[in-house]
C-alpha cells in the first residue's frame, strides 16, 4: 500500500452577489496535476486536470473559459433546455403556416389547432410525447423534438455564476498572495 499525504487549500467567498457562499478546495499533486472542488448551498462539483501546463490548478482555473470548466465540472449539463411555455403557440404558428401553404384541410387545421389547447397545461416532455406525439408529428413532422422551444438552463446559469465568481475569487488571492510577498 502506498500512502500519499497532499495539502489542500481551501478558500471561502463570502458576501456574494445573489449567491450563497462558496467554499472552494484547492488540490495540486504535482506541477500541472491538480483537482479542484467546488461548493455552493448543497450543491458540490469536482474536477481534475493533469495537463495544465505546469500550473497549478488555480491559475488554470482561472485562465480557462466557465464553458470549458463547467463542462469539465458537470459533464452532460447543457446550456439550453426544452420549454414547454410557448409551446401552444408555436404549434398553432405551424399550422396557420400550414394552412396557409395549403398542406393541410381546414378540418385538420381545426382539429389540431384545438387539440393544441391541451398542451399549455402540461409539465413534462414524458407526457408531451405520449398523449400530443401523433399531433406534433403532423404538424412538425417525425421528428418534432427538434422543433420545440427552448430556454437558457437554470441550472447552466446557476454553474457558469458560481464559476464566474470562483474565478474572480481565486484571482483576488493571487493577487494578494503577489502583494503581500
Amino acid at each position: 500500500m502506498k500512502i500519499t499525504e497532499t495539502v489542500t487549500r481551501t478558500i471561502k467567498l463570502t458576501e456574494l452577489e445573489s449567491l450563497d457562499p462558496i467554499t472552494i478546495h484547492l488540490e495540486n499533486f504535482e506541477p500541472g496535476k491538480g483537482r479542484i472542488h467546488i461548493q455552493c448551498y448543497s450543491k458540490a462539483w469536482a474536477a481534475y486536470w493533469g495537463g495544465m501546463s505546469g500550473d497549478p490548478v488555480e491559475a488554470f482555473f482561472i485562465r480557462c473559459h466557465p464553458q470549458y470548466l463547467i463542462g469539465n465540472l458537470a459533464p452532460g449539463l447543457q446550456s439550453r433546455q426544452t420549454s414547454l411555455d410557448g409551446l401552444t403557440d408555436k404549434v398553432k404558428e405551424e399550422i396557420r403556416r400550414l394552412r396557409r401553404a395549403e398542406e393541410i384541410t381546414a378540418e385538420n387545421a381545426r382539429e389540431y389547432w384545438d387539440e393544441a389547447d391541451g398542451i399549455q397545461h402540461l409539465e413534462s416532455l414524458e407526457i408531451l410525447a405520449h398523449e400530443y406525439g401523433d399531433l406534433l408529428s403532423s404538424v412538425f413532422g417525425e421528428e418534432w423534438w427538434y422543433c420545440l422551444p427552448e430556454e437558457a438552463s437554470p441550472d447552466y446559469t446557476y454553474l457558469h455564476r458560481v464559476v464566474v465568481a470562483v474565478q474572480e475569487g481565486l484571482q483576488q488571492v493571487i493577487e494578494n498572495n503577489k502583494a503581500a510577498a
